[in-house]
């Protein structure tokens, strides 16, 4: 009710951002000389209309290329809206990795730059100097240029100027997404100050975990329209059930539904003179005009294309593949993978009796031999006592827990490699920059309680639990996930994005990874296995 009372502080009302598209370069520029030439639209927003109120904390969420980015825009008045209407009551800041930072500049330099643009004078900077040094704490970098830095650098350095400029709207778009566990906190208690202060904020992020920590409310952008606008809990609640729904579709479904939302996103081909819908490129054009084209107009076409004729010696063509010879090749592998399958499963099947310890790779569990009827899943790297095996599988039993696995899918704990010569700092160079900042601290977790590691990490988003009663907590920004047991004890730990150079992997291990790609190793105190497919390394103690 006092919200009511209260004067908005951001209003939108029906705004759409359109942008014209162009297929080459040539078409951008014969439109400024034939403003009447037909034309595609595409709306990144589409009517969006909500109000915000002062002191509240409004999240952002939506799947990739939904509008979130050009709604950040708009509010911070980056970008004019094409229609509608835009009220903003207060001075706007926008924080985003690297946005606003001059790369030739230093950090120093760029902090004076970014104050100066914000109203404050010579004396102002000067006080303010220490505290965002401080804050963005970059050590020696703050006077080296902006180009140098990683992208974390320059998320703390923008982060830093951007709180400390005193705006009454804070726009913070994926600004939290790099950065390590520290400076992440120290973000998390500023815009906690801000709340406290009632200024207003909006927040940007695909990670429902923070989403759910900092925001009262969560507006849902979907493919450029706001789907919903209401209570934090209920939207990423019905947020987290789409995403569900999404990821459980075929590849092909997927891929059509993508291509139906955009397709509403795309505004009618529009001939401007005329204001006729041309639906699409194969549709003949009927124009009301008399279709006599007069000496004049042949006169400048000709002008136009010498003087423009060497542009086409740079200007790429666009080739339309067939997706037909494609097609037909994978009918003709899935039919002989088919007939392959059939030919296995029609023979008799061996049993073999076996004592062996396994890891799992992401797997189905069936009840029987042959796996045709699936019982469950499992979590990536699970240990399994394996009691027998076949041609095409082994049979576990964990925990009173009978089933079976495909056979390939299993790392066999015999096959692990000892490598005292190497340890886990080996590996830091190709680890996530959201993770290598504080990979110790992360893998420090391993043996906790999770009650007890989810009140010192933030951010982090717990899945499903498997047939084991084992769950995934993961953490978006810094790209790993802890694996919970059935006892929520953190027994073991993904690192995702882990793309190492092939030939530093096989001189520090000694192995030959062009035929495997999926191998264990005991390192010290660790167990861990690489996985270049999944492009994951899994710790354990």
């Amino acid at each position: 009710v006092e919200a009511k009372l209260m004067k908005p502080k951001v209003v939108f009302k029906g705004v759409s951002k359109k942008y014209e598209i162009y297929n080459k370069k040539i078409d951008k520029i014969l439109s400024l000389f034939f403003p009447s030439r037909k034309r595609k639209e595409f709306f990144a927003l589409k009517g969006v209309s909500f109000e915000v109120f002062e002191g509240e904390s409004i999240g952002i969420v939506g799947v990739n290329g939904s509008g979130k980015s050009t709604l950040s825009n708009l509010l911070a008045k980056i970008i004019p809206q094409s229609s509608g209407e835009i009220s903003i009551n207060g001075e706007s800041s926008l924080i985003a990795i690297s946005v606003g930072l001059n790369n030739a500049l230093t950090g120093l330099e760029n902090i004076e730059l970014k104050c100066l643009m914000h109203g404050l004078n010579k004396q102002e900077i000067n006080e303010l100097l220490p505290t965002i040094i401080d804050f963005a704490d970059i050590g020696d970098f703050i006077s080296q240029p902006v180009k140098n830095y990683s992208s974390g650098m320059k998320s703390r350095l923008g982060f830093a100027i951007s709180v400390h400029t005193n705006p009454d709207i804070l726009i913070v778009d994926e600004a939290l997404s790099v950065g390590d566990q520290t400076f992440y906190k120290k973000c998390l208690n500023k815009i906690n100050e801000f709340k406290k202060e009632g200024k207003t904020i909006f927040f940007i992020s695909h990670s429902i975990g923070q989403m759910r920590s900092i925001s009262d409310k969560v507006i849902w952008i979907h493919y450029g329209q706001l789907k919903e606008f209401g209570e934090s809990k209920q939207v990423l609640d019905n947020y987290q059930s789409f995403i569900k729904w999404f990821n459980e579709l075929t590849e092909r479904d997927k891929k059509s539904y993508k291509m139906e939302m955009l397709s509403k996103q795309s505004g009618p081909l529009l001939d401007a003179e005329n204001n006729e819908i041309v639906l699409n490129r194969s549709t003949r054009y009927k124009s009301t005009k008399n279709s006599h084209k007069n000496v004049y107009g042949q006169i400048v076409i000709s002008f136009l294309i010498f003087i423009l004729s060497g542009l086409f010696l740079v200007v790429s063509p666009h080739y339309h593949t067939s997706s037909s010879e494609t097609e037909e090749n994978e009918n003709v592998e899935m039919i002989i993978k088919g007939e392959t399958e059939n030919d296995e499963l029609n023979q008799p099947i061996e049993v073999m009796t076996i004592h062996k310890l396994g890891f799992s790779n992401n797997t189905l569990i069936y009840d029987d031999p042959k796996l045709v009827n699936i019982k469950g899943e499992l979590l990536p790297n699970t240990e399994l006592n394996l009691l027998e095996e076949t041609t095409l599988s082994y049979k576990f039993e964990n925990n009173s827990i009978e089933g079976y696995v495909e056979k390939n899918t299993i790392l066999l704990e015999k096959d692990f490699e000892e490598k005292s010569q190497v340890n886990i700092n080996t590996f830091t160079e190709y680890f996530s920059e959201g993770f290598v900042e504080s990979y110790q601290y992360f893998l420090m977790h391993l043996g906790y309680e999770a009650t007890e590691m989810k009140e010192n990490m933030f951010g982090g988003e717990e899945k499903e639990r498997d047939a084991f009663g084992q769950s995934e907590y993961y953490f978006e920004r810094e790209k790993f996930s802890y694996i919970l047991n059935e006892e929520d004890i953190v027994s073991s730990l993904i690192i995702f994005d882990f793309e190492p150079d092939l030939e530093f992997l096989e001189e520090n291990l000694s192995t030959n990874f062009a035929v495997h790609d999926r191998l264990g190793f005991h390192i010290n105190s660790y167990s861990i296995i690489i996985d270049l497919t999944e492009k994951i390394l899994f710790v354990t103690i």
